[in-house]
Parts: C-alpha cells; sequence; structure tokens
C-alpha cells in the first residue's frame, strides 16, 4: 500500500502574483498519477477550480474523494483533500481553534476518512496543514501557535485498534515531529531525516503510522526544483 502527502502549493493566483498554479496543473497531476499511490494526501488545494479538475480526474481514475464541504468565499476552507482507491465509509473534519497571522482567514484544520481494505479491515487516514511561518509575523507566535494545536491534535485524535495514518505538513523539521509522534502514540518510521523543503533545507511533511509491527519504508520525490511546488512529494510504503 502506498501513501503519498504533497503540499501543492494551490493558492489562487489572484492572491499569489509569484506563483499560478493553473500553469504547473498538467504537471501537478502528472506527479501523482506517476506515483501509482492507494491514498492521496494533499495540502494547500485552496483554488475552486483547481479543486474541482483534480477531484474530477481523480475520480475518473477510480478513487474516493473527500475534501471540506464547507468553504470560505476566497480560497477553500482549509485547503485539506483525501482521495483513497479504497472506499470510504466515514469522513469528518475537525477546525483548530488556535490559528496565527494569514492562517486566522483559512482555518485550517484535520479532515479524516474512514477506508475498507481488504487486509487491514479498517484504515484511519488522517490530513492536517498546520500554521505556517509567514514573512512579516512574529515567528515565535506561530510556533507557539503550532504547539497549542498539538495539543490539539492528541485530545482529537484518540487512541485506535485500528491502522491508522496522520499524514500532511506539520510545519515543523524532523527532532521535533519525533517527540510530538510519540505523544501522539504514532511511530515516526523514517528515523532519518527526509527533505520535503528544499528551501531551507527541512523535512515539514510526515506520513505517521500507529503500528510499529508493520514494515515502512520512505522516499521523497523532488518537484520542488521543477518549478511545480515548494515541497517534494513524500512517498511511504507499507510493505
Amino acid at each position: 500500500m502506498r501513501i503519498i502527502t504533497w503540499n501543492i502549493a494551490c493558492l489562487p493566483s489572484i492572491i499569489n502574483v509569484l506563483h499560478n498554479p493553473n500553469l504547473v496543473l498538467t504537471s501537478i497531476l502528472k506527479e501523482i498519477d506517476d506515483t501509482n499511490s492507494d491514498i492521496i494526501c494533499l495540502q494547500e488545494l485552496f483554488d475552486y477550480s483547481i479543486r474541482r479538475k483534480i477531484k474530477d480526474h481523480l475520480t475518473k481514475k477510480g478513487y474516493h474523494v473527500f475534501h471540506t464541504i464547507l468553504d470560505n468565499t476566497i480560497v477553500t476552507k482549509n485547503g485539506l483533500l483525501i482521495a483513497s482507491k479504497y472506499p470510504i465509509k466515514k469522513s469528518y473534519e475537525y477546525d483548530y481553534k488556535n490559528a496565527e497571522g494569514l492562517d486566522k482567514l483559512i482555518n485550517k484544520g484535520i479532515i479524516t476518512v474512514e477506508v475498507k481494505h481488504p487486509v487491514y479491515s479498517e484504515i484511519v487516514i488522517h490530513n492536517t496543514h498546520m500554521s505556517s511561518d509567514c514573512m512579516f509575523y512574529p515567528s515565535e507566535l506561530v510556533r507557539r501557535c503550532r504547539r497549542k494545536q498539538i495539543d490539539e491534535i492528541i485530545k482529537h485524535i484518540l487512541p485506535s485498534n485500528k491502522l491508522s495514518i496522520f499524514a500532511g505538513d506539520l510545519n515543523d523539521d524532523h527532532e521535533f515531529v519525533s517527540g510530538f509522534s510519540k505523544k501522539l502514540k504514532y511511530s515516526l518510521c523514517n528515523l532519518e531525516k527526509l527533505v520535503t523543503f528544499e528551501i531551507n533545507e527541512l523535512q515539514l511533511d510526515y506520513v505517521l503510522v500507529n503500528r510499529s509491527d508493520i514494515n515502512v519504508e520512505y522516499s521523497v520525490i523532488e518537484t520542488s526544483k521543477r518549478g511545480i511546488s515548494d515541497h517534494n512529494i513524500l512517498v511511504c510504503d507499507v510493505k
């Protein structure tokens, strides 16, 4: 089973003059297709028309797709989407109560699906995008906000006997997330840092799994140097 998480940097071009996501949509779809993933977690899918095109494309490919229904006026509510080759039995979402900077306009949170799997019976998949550092706003306030969001995550995501996956752009580097995953009781399987945010040589994107008794392998697909997104794709193969 292959899981990917990818921040595709699709802010509407009207509010992001430096990057028009419509110009790279074909490349985004090709990159997703080429991974041949069973579960896809996307972040920063803020453009309405691009979200619709990606959803239609994945649906035609046989995926079951979930994203938030209640949206804002300018951008989609949280920019999150989950696609699964396995049927979705349940879906729900959670809005973070803590936000700083521009994230106050986005309503970031967590979306969750429960899928029916032929081997693991049921799998729970969480996709999130935590508060981002931004220019012209104190980074310390954003870090404090992420710590509060972690407390929210720990209270929201209860321990489960089902195979559970927590994926997304956590906006913190590997050392900190290693400690966070232990509090969440999820195994962080990539023991060595994998760079997913090339600009600062950081790993900001993760797939955490709540089972240590399964074989998990990680890899990165480089997309940022090719101008498709500022994040690389993180791949998690559950053997």
